[in-house]
């Protein structure tokens, strides 16, 4: 489980750990919390294998799920990256 994620509730966005997700929420897309554990485990890494988007991209959800590429391909680790 990501350490945070964010969610929507009535058009409005927010970050909050997901065990503090209520019924009404939606879960959007990773924090920068869980961003970040992402990262340092990349970099420990020797392979990444990477089976699509973080969030719902195609709704405009796209910053974490970019940060993430470009994190993989700075990283030294051999990559595998699929899904759409």
């Amino acid at each position: 489980m990501p350490e945070d994620v964010q969610v929507q509730k009535d058009d409005q966005a927010s970050f909050k750990k997901p065990e503090n997700v209520v019924k009404d929420e939606k879960i959007l897309d990773a924090g920068p919390c869980a961003l970040s554990e992402l990262q340092d485990l990349i970099s420990k890494s020797s392979l990444v294998l990477w089976n699509g988007p973080l969030g719902r991209y195609e709704e405009g959800f796209t910053e974490p799920t970019e940060r993430l590429a470009k994190i993989i391909s700075e990283s030294k680790a051999m990559s595998i990256i699929g899904g759409a």
